[in-house]
């Protein structure tokens, strides 16, 4: 575990470019850029919350809350298989 967070320290400059590369060149044309990774979880959250509520009027405590995590583990899912 320790050789492990060594490592990860010693390549910390490499991996951040790596991953700013990567921001920069998924983003590169698109209007709203890195938002729209924040965003769009939080629409279908919205989205998702209105719906259910109407339609199903369970009264389900911190409902939103379980609503977006349920989103970004299934985003983050989503997108590590695509790009795999």
């Amino acid at each position: 575990m320790v050789a492990a967070a060594k490592d990860f320290s010693r390549y910390w400059t490499f991996l951040t470019a790596v991953v700013k590369r990567d921001i920069k060149r998924k983003y590169y044309r698109s209007s709203l850029g890195l938002f729209w990774t924040v965003l769009h979880p939080l629409l279908m959250t919205a989205i998702f919350y209105i719906v259910f509520t109407m339609l199903f009027s369970g009264a389900i405590p911190n409902f939103p809350l379980y609503l977006l995590s349920g989103q970004l583990l299934f985003q983050f899912n989503t997108e590590a298989s695509s790009v795999s």
